[in-house]
């Protein structure tokens, strides 16, 4: 958007207040020290006149002052260098502090101890959700089947991705609560929760790395059998085989050589890859042309029958190969009846 001059400027200012403010602080530092020494002579030389001339002591006494007098100067001027230092880092400290109370307040609940098997299905039963004053979800009731295709429709900033927030377990409803097996998700495990979903981003960020490294992550767990598997389920198998180095072969720079397609395809592989219960695929297509979406999602729908899919989406063929097609609007969510009517952004 060539606006890169805006955040030059912003730079600039933000930068010159940085360095007013490191230049303020060595003066001071600086400054210090350099009339630490003039006064403390001044004061020892109107000290001995006082002592010597004025309250008549002897030499050997004003010596003994001269020298108890230095030592409290010294302990007084490292006493002072240390306060400098510990205003100067007042902020950072105090910055940290709030910090760290930030990160305990939003620290998340532990959860519950059951393991779920998602065998049944999910349920949200009248599930809220507040951040702050501003309602997102309200009423929200929606029972999602294992082994189903489920789409979400609706408008940026319906609530979309709070409901899946809410379906992974990120976020706790203000009331209602979701269900997995008919066990509240206050009970569950949400780790454990969380290692059965599968996640298909809108971003299909690829490491410049082998396909294997990217569908498996450099897990541990995960083996080239397993790459393999989820590459076949993903329908990338083919084209995989045929890279000069198969599995090994590498995608390039955020996978600058494989297609659009493919690079989606090595992204629900790497989703698929640790064998998840749940597939979660957030605006997963958008960037796609038709045939390659409409592939993608005959891949998906072949998919219902190992996990449970739920896709949001805009795109008219995820939405029709859709078990069920829900609309969220404005904080309500309706089934929508035909699913393979063109459902409208």
């Amino acid at each position: 958007m060539a606006r890169y001059d805006v955040a030059d400027a912003l730079l600039k200012r933000q930068t010159h207040k940085l360095n007013r403010a490191m230049e303020r602080q060595v003066l001071a530092r600086e400054g210090m020290k350099a009339i630490q020494e003039p006064i403390l002579a001044l004061f020892v030389a109107v000290g001995l006149y006082l002592a010597l001339v004025v309250w008549g002591l002897s030499l050997p006494s004003v010596m003994v002052m001269v020298f108890l007098l230095a030592r409290v100067v010294m302990q007084l001027n490292q006493l002072q260098r240390r306060y400098q230092q510990m205003q100067t880092q007042e902020s950072a400290y105090w910055a940290l502090k709030d910090a760290a109370q930030a990160a305990r307040d939003n620290a998340e609940p532990r959860g519950g101890t059951v393991i779920p098997t998602l065998d049944q299905g999910i349920t949200f039963r009248d599930v809220h959700f507040h951040y702050g004053d501003h309602a997102i979800l309200g009423d929200t009731d929606l029972t999602i089947p294992a082994h189903s295709f489920v789409a979400l429709v609706g408008p940026s900033g319906a609530g979309k991705t709070t409901l899946l927030d809410l379906l992974c377990m990120l976020l706790e409803p203000t009331a209602g609560e979701v269900i997995i097996d008919g066990i509240p998700g206050t009970r569950i495990d949400r780790l454990a929760w969380r290692r059965m979903i599968g996640y298909v981003p809108q971003e299909t960020l690829l490491l410049h790395d082998s396909v294997l490294a990217n569908v498996t992550l450099g897990d541990p767990e995960l083996t080239e059998a397993d790459a393999e598997r989820a590459l076949r389920q993903a329908d990338a198998w083919l084209f995989v085989s045929q890279m000069p180095e198969g599995i090994r072969s590498s995608v390039g720079e955020r996978g600058s050589r494989l297609s659009g397609g493919q690079r989606q395809r090595i992204v629900i592989a790497r989703a698929l890859a640790h064998r998840p219960k749940l597939l979660i695929l957030d605006e997963a297509t958008s960037a796609l042309d038709p045939a390659t979406e409409a592939a993608i999602s005959e891949t998906l729908r072949s998919l219902k029958n190992e996990l449970t899919i739920v896709a949001v989406s805009h795109q008219p063929a995820l939405v029709h190969a859709a078990d069920q097609v829900y609309r969220l609007e404005r904080g309500k969510l309706a089934p929508v009846v035909d699913s393979g009517l063109h459902v409208p952004a």
